[in-house]
Protein backbone atom coordinates (compact mmCIF):
# COMPACT_ATOMS: atom_id res chain seq x y z
CA UNK A 1 0.00 0.00 0.00
CA UNK A 2 2.83 2.40 0.84
CA UNK A 3 4.60 1.61 -2.43
CA UNK A 4 1.40 2.31 -4.37
CA UNK A 5 0.87 5.57 -2.47
CA UNK A 6 4.37 6.87 -3.21
CA UNK A 7 4.25 5.67 -6.82
CA UNK A 8 0.99 7.56 -7.44
CA UNK A 9 2.36 10.64 -5.69
CA UNK A 10 5.48 10.65 -7.89
CA UNK A 11 3.28 10.45 -10.98
CA UNK A 12 1.00 13.22 -9.67
CA UNK A 13 3.87 15.51 -8.70
CA UNK A 14 2.15 17.36 -5.86
CA UNK A 15 3.68 17.37 -2.33
CA UNK A 16 2.83 14.26 -0.30
CA UNK A 17 2.08 14.28 3.43
CA UNK A 18 1.78 10.96 5.27
CA UNK A 19 0.14 11.05 8.72
CA UNK A 20 0.62 8.00 10.95
CA UNK A 21 -1.68 6.89 13.77
CA UNK A 22 -0.19 4.12 15.93
CA UNK A 23 -0.20 2.66 19.41
CA UNK A 24 1.82 4.42 22.09
CA UNK A 25 4.39 1.68 22.68
CA UNK A 26 7.85 0.76 21.35
CA UNK A 27 6.47 -0.82 18.19
CA UNK A 28 3.99 1.98 17.50
CA UNK A 29 6.54 4.73 18.05
CA UNK A 30 8.89 3.03 15.59
CA UNK A 31 6.36 2.76 12.76
CA UNK A 32 6.64 6.39 11.54
CA UNK A 33 10.42 6.02 11.26
CA UNK A 34 9.98 2.73 9.36
CA UNK A 35 7.58 4.43 6.99
CA UNK A 36 10.03 7.30 6.51
CA UNK A 37 12.89 4.93 5.71
CA UNK A 38 10.82 3.05 3.15
CA UNK A 39 9.72 6.29 1.50
CA UNK A 40 13.34 7.46 1.47
CA UNK A 41 14.39 4.28 -0.30
CA UNK A 42 11.56 4.42 -2.84
CA UNK A 43 12.34 8.02 -3.75
CA UNK A 44 16.03 7.19 -4.16
CA UNK A 45 15.30 4.16 -6.36
CA UNK A 46 12.91 6.19 -8.49
CA UNK A 47 15.32 9.12 -8.74
CA UNK A 48 12.52 11.40 -7.57
CA UNK A 49 12.82 14.79 -5.85
CA UNK A 50 9.21 14.67 -4.67
CA UNK A 51 8.39 16.76 -1.59
CA UNK A 52 7.36 14.16 1.03
CA UNK A 53 6.90 14.46 4.80
CA UNK A 54 6.02 11.71 7.29
CA UNK A 55 4.35 13.02 10.44
CA UNK A 56 3.47 11.13 13.63
CA UNK A 57 -0.05 12.42 14.28
CA UNK A 58 -0.91 10.10 17.16
CA UNK A 59 -0.83 8.47 19.54
CA UNK A 60 2.30 10.15 20.91
CA UNK A 61 3.58 9.88 24.46
CA UNK A 62 2.79 13.55 25.06
CA UNK A 63 -0.81 13.06 23.89
CA UNK A 64 -1.28 9.96 26.07
CA UNK A 65 0.08 11.81 29.13
CA UNK A 66 -1.99 14.94 28.48
CA UNK A 67 -5.19 12.92 28.10
CA UNK A 68 -4.43 10.72 31.11
CA UNK A 69 -5.02 7.55 29.10
CA UNK A 70 -4.56 4.25 30.97
CA UNK A 71 -1.53 2.13 30.19
CA UNK A 72 -0.65 -1.52 30.66
CA UNK A 73 2.56 -3.45 31.08
CA UNK A 74 4.52 -4.19 27.93
CA UNK A 75 4.95 -7.84 27.08
CA UNK A 76 8.03 -9.35 28.66
CA UNK A 77 9.01 -10.79 25.28
CA UNK A 78 9.58 -7.25 23.98
CA UNK A 79 13.28 -6.57 24.58
CA UNK A 80 12.63 -2.83 24.40
CA UNK A 81 10.18 -2.86 27.33
CA UNK A 82 12.60 -1.90 30.15
CA UNK A 83 14.33 0.78 28.10
CA UNK A 84 10.97 2.21 27.03
CA UNK A 85 9.49 2.29 30.53
CA UNK A 86 12.64 3.85 31.95
CA UNK A 87 12.73 6.58 29.33
CA UNK A 88 8.99 7.21 29.00
CA UNK A 89 7.73 6.44 32.49
CA UNK A 90 4.63 4.57 31.33
CA UNK A 91 3.67 1.25 29.80
CA UNK A 92 1.86 0.74 26.51
CA UNK A 93 -1.36 2.48 25.48
CA UNK A 94 -3.24 1.24 22.44
CA UNK A 95 -4.84 3.83 20.17
CA UNK A 96 -8.02 1.70 20.41
CA UNK A 97 -8.28 2.90 24.03
CA UNK A 98 -8.51 6.49 22.82
CA UNK A 99 -11.06 5.47 20.19
CA UNK A 100 -13.18 3.76 22.86
CA UNK A 101 -12.85 6.40 25.60
CA UNK A 102 -12.57 9.64 23.63
CA UNK A 103 -13.53 9.17 19.95
CA UNK A 104 -14.06 12.93 19.60
CA UNK A 105 -10.46 13.56 20.65
CA UNK A 106 -9.11 11.13 18.07
CA UNK A 107 -11.13 12.85 15.35
CA UNK A 108 -9.81 16.25 16.50
CA UNK A 109 -6.25 14.90 16.36
CA UNK A 110 -6.78 13.86 12.76
CA UNK A 111 -8.37 17.17 11.79
CA UNK A 112 -5.65 19.19 13.52
CA UNK A 113 -2.98 17.14 11.74
CA UNK A 114 -4.63 17.75 8.36
CA UNK A 115 -5.35 21.46 8.96
CA UNK A 116 -1.89 22.81 7.94
CA UNK A 117 -2.27 21.19 4.51
CA UNK A 118 -5.94 21.92 3.77
CA UNK A 119 -6.92 25.28 2.29
CA UNK A 120 -10.65 25.50 3.07
CA UNK A 121 -11.13 28.71 1.04
CA UNK A 122 -9.22 27.60 -2.05
CA UNK A 123 -12.29 26.57 -4.06
CA UNK A 124 -14.06 29.85 -3.23
CA UNK A 125 -11.02 31.97 -4.18
CA UNK A 126 -10.58 30.01 -7.39
CA UNK A 127 -14.23 30.64 -8.30
CA UNK A 128 -13.79 34.34 -7.62
CA UNK A 129 -10.73 34.43 -9.88
CA UNK A 130 -12.58 32.58 -12.67
CA UNK A 131 -15.63 34.84 -12.39
CA UNK A 132 -13.47 37.98 -12.48
CA UNK A 133 -11.57 36.73 -15.51
CA UNK A 134 -14.78 35.80 -17.33
CA UNK A 135 -16.36 39.21 -16.61
CA UNK A 136 -13.28 41.01 -17.94
CA UNK A 137 -13.13 38.75 -21.00
CA UNK A 138 -16.80 39.42 -21.77
CA UNK A 139 -16.23 43.16 -21.42
CA UNK A 140 -13.27 43.08 -23.83
CA UNK A 141 -15.17 41.01 -26.40
CA UNK A 142 -18.25 43.25 -26.13
CA UNK A 143 -16.11 46.35 -26.71
CA UNK A 144 -14.48 44.75 -29.74
CA UNK A 145 -17.86 43.75 -31.21
CA UNK A 146 -19.22 47.27 -30.79
CA UNK A 147 -16.50 48.50 -33.15
CA UNK A 148 -17.35 45.92 -35.86
CA UNK A 149 -19.92 47.13 -38.48
CA UNK A 150 -20.48 43.53 -39.62
CA UNK A 151 -21.53 42.56 -36.12
CA UNK A 152 -23.96 45.46 -35.86
CA UNK A 153 -25.50 44.57 -39.26
CA UNK A 154 -25.85 40.89 -38.33
CA UNK A 155 -27.39 41.79 -34.98
CA UNK A 156 -29.93 44.07 -36.69
CA UNK A 157 -30.87 41.32 -39.15
CA UNK A 158 -31.33 38.90 -36.27
CA UNK A 159 -33.61 41.34 -34.47
CA UNK A 160 -35.66 41.87 -37.65
CA UNK A 161 -35.96 38.11 -38.21
CA UNK A 162 -36.96 37.57 -34.60
CA UNK A 163 -39.68 40.20 -34.89
CA UNK A 164 -40.99 38.57 -38.07
CA UNK A 165 -40.89 35.15 -36.40
CA UNK A 166 -42.82 36.46 -33.38
CA UNK A 167 -45.49 37.94 -35.66
CA UNK A 168 -45.79 34.74 -37.71
CA UNK A 169 -45.92 32.62 -34.57
CA UNK A 170 -48.77 34.72 -33.21
CA UNK A 171 -50.72 34.27 -36.46
CA UNK A 172 -50.12 30.50 -36.40
CA UNK A 173 -51.39 30.29 -32.81
CA UNK A 174 -54.52 32.20 -33.86
CA UNK A 175 -55.16 29.83 -36.79
CA UNK A 176 -54.71 26.78 -34.52
CA UNK A 177 -57.19 28.22 -32.02
CA UNK A 178 -59.70 28.74 -34.85
CA UNK A 179 -59.23 25.17 -36.06
CA UNK A 180 -59.72 23.83 -32.53
CA UNK A 181 -62.92 25.80 -32.10
CA UNK A 182 -64.23 24.60 -35.48
CA UNK A 183 -63.45 20.98 -34.51
CA UNK A 184 -65.32 21.33 -31.23
CA UNK A 185 -68.35 22.86 -32.96
CA UNK A 186 -68.38 20.16 -35.62
CA UNK A 187 -68.24 17.45 -32.96
CA UNK A 188 -71.10 18.99 -30.98
CA UNK A 189 -73.35 19.56 -34.01
CA UNK A 190 -72.71 16.34 -35.94
CA UNK A 191 -74.79 13.20 -35.33
CA UNK A 192 -72.14 10.78 -34.15
CA UNK A 193 -72.70 7.00 -34.64
CA UNK A 194 -73.49 4.76 -31.71
CA UNK A 195 -70.51 3.21 -29.96
CA UNK A 196 -69.73 -0.21 -31.43
CA UNK A 197 -70.21 -3.44 -29.51
CA UNK A 198 -66.75 -4.78 -28.93
CA UNK A 199 -66.13 -8.47 -29.72
CA UNK A 200 -65.56 -10.86 -26.82
CA UNK A 201 -62.43 -12.91 -26.31
CA UNK A 202 -62.45 -16.32 -27.97
CA UNK A 203 -60.16 -19.13 -26.98
CA UNK A 204 -57.76 -20.01 -29.80
CA UNK A 205 -58.25 -23.47 -31.29
CA UNK A 206 -54.80 -24.78 -30.30
CA UNK A 207 -53.77 -27.56 -27.88
CA UNK A 208 -53.00 -26.49 -24.32
CA UNK A 209 -50.34 -27.91 -22.00
CA UNK A 210 -51.54 -29.93 -18.98
CA UNK A 211 -52.57 -27.77 -16.00
CA UNK A 212 -50.99 -28.63 -12.64
CA UNK A 213 -53.03 -26.20 -10.54
CA UNK A 214 -56.34 -24.61 -11.50
CA UNK A 215 -58.13 -22.31 -9.07
CA UNK A 216 -61.41 -23.23 -10.72
CA UNK A 217 -60.99 -26.87 -9.54
CA UNK A 218 -61.65 -28.18 -6.08
CA UNK A 219 -59.01 -28.45 -3.38
CA UNK A 220 -59.03 -32.25 -3.67
CA UNK A 221 -58.62 -32.27 -7.45
CA UNK A 222 -55.71 -29.83 -7.33
CA UNK A 223 -54.07 -31.71 -4.46
CA UNK A 224 -54.26 -35.05 -6.28
CA UNK A 225 -52.72 -33.62 -9.43
CA UNK A 226 -49.85 -32.05 -7.51
CA UNK A 227 -49.26 -35.22 -5.48
CA UNK A 228 -49.13 -37.28 -8.65
CA UNK A 229 -46.71 -34.81 -10.25
CA UNK A 230 -44.47 -34.79 -7.18
CA UNK A 231 -44.46 -38.58 -6.88
CA UNK A 232 -43.64 -38.90 -10.55
CA UNK A 233 -40.73 -36.51 -10.14
CA UNK A 234 -39.46 -38.19 -6.95
CA UNK A 235 -39.61 -41.60 -8.53
CA UNK A 236 -37.06 -40.55 -11.11
CA UNK A 237 -34.70 -39.22 -8.43
CA UNK A 238 -34.97 -42.18 -6.07
CA UNK A 239 -31.78 -44.24 -5.77
CA UNK A 240 -31.38 -47.49 -3.80
CA UNK A 241 -29.33 -47.37 -0.61
CA UNK A 242 -25.86 -48.98 -0.84
CA UNK A 243 -25.37 -49.53 2.88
Amino acid sequence: MLHGLVDRAITDGRPLRILTFTDCDPTGQGIPASVGRRVQAMLALAGSKLDVQVISAGLTVEQADALGLPDSAIKETDKRAKKWEAAIGRGQTEIDALLALRPDVLEKMARDAIAPFYDADLAWRAKEARDAWEAEARRIVATALDDMPAHKAALQRLQDQHAAYAEAHAEIDEVIDNLREAMEQATEQAAMPELPTLPKWQAPDVPMLPVLFDSADSFVANTRRMQQAKLAGDAEDEQPDND
